[in-house]
């Protein structure tokens, strides 16, 4: 019988190579896209396998893509105690392969049991458990890979991604220049230090570092869209517009760019500009209801009655499939019926609203409007004073309240509203109104 040869064995895997490694690179909106990453990248101490062992995994890996289910038994067949941590990665592998991920955490870690320095095992068992979601086990993971040494630019960038999923931008920004340090040229770690600068609110170093990285790819959208943030950010509209504008003129424009334009066009007091875009985005066939409804509501508040109607009247079979916004629907129509001095119709409206949602804020103070506009005046303080009740803010309510009983010529009462209302909180539009107001103390009737 041949004596057995421990010999120290690199096992390539080919096949694995293709379906378990993916790059930051390629994460956007917490999702990823697998990469295919050659092993030899992750900072490892090799495991140690008979010459018997490597040959069965050889031959699994060849088994596999015609009869995984084969291939696997085979491995399974003889792993054990003492067999070598290499049968069980192959077989964590082949799971996530075949999709069935708690499987494949269930043998990297028995893997990394036999030998916890494994750091293929554990950068693997990190990128599992991340793409279920287990963020903060995954960050523990990613850790202990960094501790052992030897890491990729690519698995630092898995770090720094982790981090920013878990709010943490500072940890982030400091994976990700590590990233820079093993692969100066590595531009998706660049794209990462631009995220973690912009959740810290760091925009000059933020939008150098974007512009650094658009030299390199131009047509990046993330980039283009890191740089339209920071200067939204900073108030600078028309250059966060200029920007969004420019980026559709080397990549394609999608649906969040045109909501994104819209929104933008709003609040730089271009309304077509931002009408156009929204009726844009909702051609598209992945047209949300909450951005409809989100569109038609900064229409309507930036008084753009006209197309907030159109906008709620041309996308009727989209809002119909999400009842979630129902609500807010009622709430801008009932505004465009005030607005269009159809108070019936809007009254019918807000009083059933009242009724399903009676410490909702805004429906109260919506009730108090229209009954103010009707100068039925004791309703609207009825609706004023409920909605103080149910605010956050309760100086609006408050505000309200005060302009009613100007109204009724109880100047002193409004006056002390208005004292309330500026304690509160303090503006000084309510400052000038309350002395406007105290002017007239003692010469209306009180009620």
């Amino acid at each position: 019988m041949k004596e057995k040869l421990k010999i120290i064995i690199t096992i390539v895997f080919v096949m694995i190579l293709t379906i378990i490694c993916w790059s930051d690179e390629y994460c956007e909106n917490g999702n990823c896209t697998i990469q295919a990453e050659n092993l030899y990248s992750f900072g490892n101490i090799d495991p140690t396998v008979t010459q018997q062992e490597a040959d069965l995994i050889n031959k699994a890996h060849e088994e596999f893509e015609k009869e995984p289910q084969k291939a696997l038994k085979s491995l399974l067949a003889k792993a054990g105690e003492k067999s070598s941590e290499a049968i069980d990665f192959s077989i964590a592998s082949f799971y996530y392969a075949m999709d069935k991920l708690e499987k494949s955490i269930e043998w990297y870690k028995k893997a990394l049991d036999k030998n916890n320095k494994f750091n293929r095992a554990r950068a693997n068992l990190a990128q599992v458990l991340l793409k279920l979601q287990r963020v903060e086990e995954a960050a523990l993971e990613f850790q202990k890979v960094a501790e052992i040494g030897n890491v990729s630019s690519k698995t630092y960038n898995l770090i720094g991604y982790t981090n920013m999923l878990l709010g943490n931008p500072i940890s982030a920004e400091n994976a990700y220049r590590q990233a820079m340090l093993v692969e100066i040229t590595d531009n998706s770690a660049l794209t990462g230090l631009a995220r973690s600068l912009l959740m810290q609110k760091r925009y000059t170093e933020c939008i150098y570092t974007v512009k650094e990285a658009l030299k390199n790819d131009m047509k990046n959208k993330d980039l283009w869209h890191i740089l339209t943030n920071c200067y939204a950010e900073t108030a600078n509209y028309q250059k966060a517009i200029t920007t969004l504008e420019t980026a559709n003129l080397l990549t394609k424009k999608n649906y969040s760019t045109h909501i994104t334009l819209g929104d933008l066009y709003l609040i730089n007091s271009q309304p077509d500009y931002s009408w156009q875009n929204y009726k844009k985005a909702f051609d598209y066939k992945e047209a949300k209801a909450k951005d409809i409804v989100k569109a038609a509501g900064n229409l309507f508040e930036y008084g753009n009655i006209q197309e907030a109607m159109n906008i709620i009247k041309n996308n009727k079979s989209i809002l119909k499939k999400d009842s979630k916004e129902d609500k807010t629907i009622k709430i801008i129509e009932a505004g465009i019926l005030i607005n269009t001095q159809k108070y019936t119709e809007a009254q019918n409206i807000l009083e059933k609203l009242a009724i399903q949602y009676p410490t909702n804020t805004q429906i109260l103070l919506m009730n108090g409007d229209l009954k103010f506009s009707q100068k039925e005046y004791e309703k609207a303080i009825i609706y004023y004073e409920r909605a103080e009740r149910t605010a956050e803010d309760r100086s609006q309510s408050i505000i309200k309240q005060a302009k009613v009983e100007v109204e009724r010529e109880n100047y002193q009462k409004a006056a002390d509203l208005l004292e309330t209302a500026q304690k509160l909180n303090p503006q000084p539009y309510i400052e000038k109104y309350l002395k406007q107001v105290k002017r007239f103390v003692g010469v209306g009737s009180q009620h």
